[in-house]
């Protein structure tokens, strides 16, 4: 395995860890997500992991 494979996967694994707290809470019903947020995560995770599936 490569460094920069090594390092898609850790923030892959940093970004799902991330959400860890906000879908606690969303079960807990202690908050409401709303659908815009989830496209912005969304396309903050693509947008920031899509450069190491590049060869």
């Amino acid at each position: 395995m490569t460094y920069k494979e090594l390092l898609a996967i850790a923030a892959t694994l940093l970004t799902y860890i991330g959400f860890i707290p906000y879908i606690r809470s969303i079960l807990l019903g202690k908050i409401k997500p709303h659908i815009f947020s989830w496209i912005i995560w969304g396309a903050g995770t693509l947008n920031g992991n899509s450069p190491s599936l590049s060869p």
